[in-house]
C-alpha cells in the first residue's frame, strides 16, 4: 500500500516507508521480501521516468534507506541470510514442484499459470506506454517464489492481489456502463 501510494506521489508514504521497513526487520525475517519489493520498486521508478533519472531520486533514496535500516535488527545481517542458514531437509523449503505428484500442487499451479497469464497479458498491454513495470515485475516474482519453496504458495496470492484488483474493478465497470445502456 506504502509503495502504491508513493508510485502516485505521496510524500508521506516515502517517509513512512523506512520505519514500517524498520520494524518489519525487527518482527519477521520475511523483511527480505520487503526488501527485493523495494528493489523492484527503484528499478522500475528508473525505467519509468528515463531519460530524467532525476526524478525517480526519491524514490532510490527511500528504498535504499529502507533496506539498509533493516540491518537495525538485534540478528543484523543474519536475519537477511536466515534462508540459507535452514536445514536443506525441512520440507517448507522444498519446491512446490516436488510435490507434483498431489492434486493439491497441480491445481495450485494450474490456478497460478492462469492468473500469472492473464496479469501479465493485462499488465503489458495496459502499462506499455506509461513505461510502469512494477506489478508486472510483482506478478512474475510472486510466480517464482513457490518454485522456490512451497512455504511461499500462500504469499502469491498476497502479492497477485493488489495488481489484479484494477484488473477487476476495469471489467466491472465496462460491464456496468454496457448494462446501463441496454
Amino acid at each position: 500500500l506504502l509503495i502504491e501510494r508513493a508510485r502516485h506521489n505521496s510524500k508521506k508514504a516515502l517517509i513512512i516507508i523506512p520505519a514500517v521497513m524498520l520494524l518489519w526487520a525487527n518482527m519477521h525475517a520475511s523483511v527480505v521480501f520487503g526488501i527485493g519489493l523495494l528493489g523492484l520498486w527503484a528499478l522500475t521508478e528508473i525505467y519509468r521516468r528515463l531519460p530524467n533519472i532525476r526524478a525517480a531520486v526519491p524514490y532510490i533514496v527511500t528504498a535504499a534507506i529502507g533496506a539498509l535500516i533493516t540491518l537495525l535488527n538485534p540478528s543484523g545481517i543474519k536475519l537477511h541470510l536466515y534462508s540459507t542458514q535452514v536445514a536443506p531437509d525441512i520440507q517448507e523449503f522444498f519446491s512446490i514442484l516436488k510435490f507434483g505428484d498431489q492434486w493439491q500442487a497441480q491445481v495450485f499451479l494450474l490456478r497460478m499459470a492462469l492468473s500469472v497469464v492473464l496479469a501479465l497479458i493485462y499488465l503489458r498491454r495496459e502499462r506499455v506506454e506509461k513505461r510502469d513495470w512494477f506489478w508486472t515485475g510483482v506478478v512474475a516474482v510472486a510466480a517464482i517464489l513457490p518454485l522456490l519453496a512451497i512455504r511461499h504458495v500462500g504469499l502469491f496470492p498476497l502479492l497477485v492481489l493488489p495488481a489484479l484488483v484494477p484488473i477487476i474493478e476495469e471489467e466491472i465497470v465496462k460491464r456496468a456502463k454496457s448494462h446501463s445502456r441496454a
